[in-house]
Formats: structure tokens, sequence, C-alpha cells
């Protein structure tokens, strides 16, 4: 069983659950992860070990993951691009590695949830409604903690109801309904992108909530004219470690095209035509790149 714990934050959440539980020493994180988490890790005194991503599911590398396991203490396992799936086996499979090892399944990129029942081996699951998330309130994030694991936070309320919990830093109804309504419009702006961009171009059905992923040869020259048009778009996360090819390929080639109630279906379908205009330009071999 898991129970419910808040704070205006996500990384509150995750800083408030390594020091109730006195997690030291090495942390392993996928080198595509946001540059926040990486700030309160070190916070709290963690010593991260970047691994490289999987060129398949773009999350943290298994074989990497594996080899770092016996030496460090805390596992993050982040779903990259807000991928709703479960965590695969071997991710809980490092407990087999080292029995003391914690796992958290940081899942701030994905559609928060206000009930946790999957059967996973894992210690925290991590949501966050902040800015540029799925479900933004302006702030505000949530996990589920692993009943034995001790959580101790001063912004939480002792022994009151998940919704007492909730209220005091975001609405739970709020939360429920702006989530149904965002499922709805970044289903509505998806069908635009994925019925006027080139399939080569598309990332997999998976990877597509948070944000649309398209994979291009010429991405800060696609970004730099979908700007000039008065549109929005981004790239990925960064690579925070040199030594993760994998990762900094990915990101030099991904555009994450906007889908939130802040992008509208006319600025969308704009998007597309600016996108196949510039890519009608590129040579094809370097479109089947990926």
């Amino acid at each position: 069983m898991m129970r419910l714990v808040t704070a205006n934050r996500a990384n509150h959440v995750l800083s408030s659950f390594i020091k109730s539980n006195d997690v030291t020493g090495n942390v392993i994180v996928p080198a595509n992860i946001c540059q926040s988490v990486i700030d309160t890790l070190n916070m709290v005194g963690m010593n991260v070990l970047y691994v490289d991503i999987d060129p398949n599911t773009y999350c943290a590398d298994k074989g990497q993951s594996e080899d770092a396991a016996q030496a460090a203490s805390l596992f993050l396992y982040v779903h990259t691009y807000g991928n709703e799936g479960e965590c695969p086996a071997w991710v809980c499979g490092l407990k087999k590695i080292n029995p003391n090892i914690i796992i958290v399944d940081d899942r701030c990129l994905c559609l928060p949830r206000t009930e946790w029942c999957a059967d996973e081996d894992v210690d925290l699951v991590l949501f966050s409604m902040g800015p540029k998330k799925q479900v933004s309130l302006g702030g505000g994030g949530m996990g589920f903690v692993k009943d034995g694991l001790k959580y101790y936070n001063m912004q939480s309320i002792a022994s009151a109801s998940p919704d007492a919990i909730c209220k005091k830093f975001f609405d739970l109804d709020e939360l429920v309904l702006k989530t149904q309504h965002t499922i709805e419009h970044k289903k509505l702006i998806n069908r635009i992108y994925s019925s006027c961009l080139p399939i080569e171009i598309q990332y997999p059905a998976a990877y597509q909530s948070w944000r649309f992923n398209i994979n291009v040869p010429n991405k800060d020259e696609m970004l730099h004219h979908i700007f000039a048009a008065g549109l929005f778009a981004s790239g990925h996360y960064k690579p925070l470690s040199e030594d993760c090819p994998i990762a900094t390929e990915v990101y030099n080639r991904t555009i994450n095209l906007f889908n939130d109630f802040y992008y509208s279906e006319e600025q969308a379908r704009k998007t597309c035509e600016i996108i196949n205009l510039w890519l009608r330009k590129m040579p094809e071999k370097d479109l089947k790149k990926k």
C-alpha cells in the first residue's frame, strides 16, 4: 500500500522523503533530467551518478543503471516525455542487485493521479502540477509513499484525510476537472499534428502526452522559423552530462510541440505548415535518421 503526501512543489516532496528516511550517498539519474531535480538532490547532500538513456525508450539505460546500482542508495526513474507506462521490470529488479536501494518513480511530466495502486515495488511515486507540466495549477506536487517508509514535511497535515491534505496546496476537485479538460484538449491538438506532419518524424504515441514530440535533423533552424512566425515550441532538457552520447543525440534532434491550453488549433496548424515547409528543403536521408 502507498499513502498520499503533498507539498507546494514535487521537488519538496522528493527532498522531504530523502531527509525523512536518512537517504545518503549516490543517486542514479538519467542525463536528460530537469536541472531543478539535480539542484534538489545536491541540496540534500546526494552525489549524482548520471547514466545515458535507452535509444528506444528515451528513459534510463538498463545496463548502465544496473552497473551503478550496487554503489547507489537511490535510483530515480524518469518517465521521459510523460510516458504513462509502468516502470519496466528491471527497475524494480535493481533491488535484487542492491536490496537497500530506494526507487523513485518520477512521473512529473505524466498526468497526475489522485490514487495509486499499481503493482510496482517502488518506494515513492512523484507527480507535479507546477508550470509547464501536463496539468498546471501554478504549483503543487504530490507523491505516494510506500508503507513502512517515513515522510515528514512541515507543509503536510498530520492525520488528515487525503482530501484535506490536498486542499492545503491545491484543490482536489479542481485537479480532477482540469485533468479531464487537459486530456480532451491535448487529443484535439495532437490530432492536428499527427494528421498534418510526416509520420516518420513523429515519436510513438506513448510519448505524445506532455508535448507532441518530433525528430528532425535541423532542430535549431526549425525552432528559429517557428519563433519568427510568432509561434512556440521547445527542445527537451539538455543532457547534464557530456558522457551520454545517446541523450545528446536525442536532444539535438527533438522538438516539443505545444499542445496545452495556451496553444490553439489555429496555432497548431500554422506550426505544421512551417515545419512541412522547411522539411521539404531537407535531404530525405536526413529525415530518415533517428
